[in-house]
């Protein structure tokens, strides 16, 4: 009895034991849960043929280190590789359109991201709590970030967003407690309530002309955070946004933006530019 149960094309269930495991090349898509709590896997590999990796289809694979994901892979659904503890890297093709919410979420040990070209949005909470996460790059086609997509990445300390990026999500970057260099790119329009709460290491702020809002609590309880520079371009900021900056000394506002700066936390140095 073979331990691919298969429909077609379509991996429904894998019932065997093995460490290492390469899937037929009759499939096309790892079915929903396919994998799911796997307890021995450690290597997969998949064919070229597969389009689609389901929902929870790697799901608490704890002991899973190595993936192979082959060109022609589409998308990668909703908690597909959550909880897989032990997972370190992935070399994500250049086919890939499409991350879900929670795909790698809490893959505690993965070191490294790079998103290919062609993507165009980062799904809600992605990659929450990768805590060993320190270098991350992301392609010009990205429009978008979604809410917690990378929060709780302790181990990022330089973050450049790229240029096409048009917003932040709700607590897109929120607790990444050692991100001390932080460059926005000119194409940003919003950022997000939370996107960048509790960046406890985060020292200063450059604004780029362009963005038109930044929500609440969108920088706040940074402790360390003590420039920052707000763009001409703004027309809303809310009065929490730098709420609990403890180290916050100087604020450079534009004249034509001075209406904002009642928005701003008692005390802070307001240097007016033009």
């Amino acid at each position: 009895m073979s331990d691919f149960e298969i429909r077609e094309a379509v991996l429904i269930r894998y019932h065997g034991t093995d460490t290492r495991v390469t899937l037929p090349e009759s499939i096309d898509e790892i079915g929903t849960g396919a994998f799911k709590s796997c307890a021995t896997l450690q290597t997969i590999i998949l064919p070229e043929g597969v389009k689609v990796i389901a929902g929870d289809a790697f799901s608490s694979c704890e002991m899973l280190e190595t993936v192979l994901l082959p060109e022609g892979l589409e998308v990668i659904d909703y908690r597909a590789f959550q909880n897989c503890t032990a997972l370190k890297t992935v070399a994500f093709p250049k086919s890939l359109r499409h991350i879900g919410y929670y795909a790698f979420a809490h893959c505690k040990a993965l070191q490294t991201v790079t998103l290919p070209e062609g993507i165009e949005e980062v799904g809600n909470f992605a990659f929450l709590g990768c805590e060993a996460l320190e270098a991350l790059s992301l392609p010009d086609t990205l429009l978008h970030i979604g809410s917690a997509a990378f929060s709780n990445c302790f181990g990022l300390k330089t973050l450049t967003l790229p240029e096409g990026l048009t917003s932040l999500g709700n607590y897109a970057f929120s607790c990444c407690k050692s991100l001390k260099t932080l460059f926005l790119p000119t194409s940003l329009l919003s950022i997000g309530s939370s996107a960048f709460l509790a960046c406890h290491a985060l020292t200063a702020v450059y604004i780029p002309e362009g963005v038109t809002e930044i929500r609440r609590e969108a920088f706040a309880r940074c402790y360390s955070l003590s420039e920052v520079h707000l763009p001409k371009t703004l027309k809303v900021l809310d009065s929490s946004a730098f709420l609990f900056c403890d180290a916050l000394h100087s604020v450079y506002l534009p004249r034509v933006c001075f209406s904002l700066a009642e928005e701003l936390p008692y005390g802070i140095g307001i240097v007016p530019i033009e």
